[in-house]
């Protein structure tokens, strides 16, 4: 089938100039690039927020099962001493008698907790300071045992470069 005048293309009626096209690409990668950089922020803000979430929550579990153990240490004669202040670990007797201590693990960056004898429970990981200062009644710093009324604890822990530091002073409830 031939196509007659008048159904044949005109020059200047139809399709696209190369200049036409050579736009088009350009503004289409700017709106695409833009897209792009929007995309790459929103992932990043994605990561850290996740890092910052790993490391509160890492290190919050241990710090509260070390308060908590704290809290309930029948005596003040049940820390074992002699102790350093501050210190980098804490040993103690529960209210069943069995020693408890927790400490860093410099090897691995970890929180440990070992009851007894036994082999090292991890609490947390990423662990990069674990300091323990010990306070009389009059909030003096002490090295003795028998006279520790409050308990300070510092953890600082980081996750893919997001730091948390917890802080807290604890009273055991059975000291006299």
């Amino acid at each position: 089938m031939k196509l007659s005048q008048s159904d044949r293309p005109q020059r200047g009626q139809a399709g696209f100039t190369l200049i036409e096209l050579v736009i088009t690409i350009v503004l289409v990668g700017i709106i695409a690039g833009t897209a792009g950089m929007l995309l790459i922020k929103g992932t990043q803000a994605y990561i850290e927020e996740d890092q910052r979430a790993a490391a509160t929550s890492q290190g919050r579990l241990g710090f509260e099962r070390m308060a908590r153990e704290i809290r309930s240490i029948p005596q003040a004669g049940a820390i074992v001493g002699p102790i350093a202040n501050p210190s980098s670990s804490l040993a103690f007797s529960d209210l069943t008698g069995l020693a408890i201590t927790y400490a860093r693990n410099g090897a691995t960056g970890t929180l440990d907790r070992t009851e007894g004898a036994g082999l090292p429970v991890i609490l947390a990981d990423g662990v990069t300071t674990l300091e323990f200062q010990h306070y009389d009644k009059a909030g003096a710093p002490t090295t003795t045992p028998a006279n520790i009324w409050q308990i300070q604890i510092d953890l600082t822990v980081i996750k893919g470069g997001e730091t948390q530091v917890f802080r807290m002073r604890v009273y055991p409830r059975n000291f006299a």
